[in-house]
């Protein structure tokens, strides 16, 4: 099993980052889990459930809060 941590995800431009090379890099690369650190997608304040929703639709299977010590699912 291949798991990919992508760090710290920050606002838009992370996000755009995400969206545009996740896709290819799972497909590339056969990675079977994703996990993305999270706590600074929402203009670096936390995660809203519609940028949550979006990292989904990219590609990721799961959150963490980084050096905040939390996992979404």
């Amino acid at each position: 099993m291949k798991i990919l941590y992508v760090g710290d995800v920050m606002a838009e431009m992370g996000m755009q980052a995400v969206e545009k090379m996740l896709p290819g890099l799972v497909a590339a690369e056969h990675i079977d889990f994703v996990v993305a650190q999270a706590e600074n997608v929402t203009d670096g304040k936390g995660m809203s459930p519609d940028d949550m929703a979006r990292l989904q639709r990219a590609g990721v299977h799961a959150f963490s809060g980084g050096n905040h010590n939390r996992i979404w699912i």
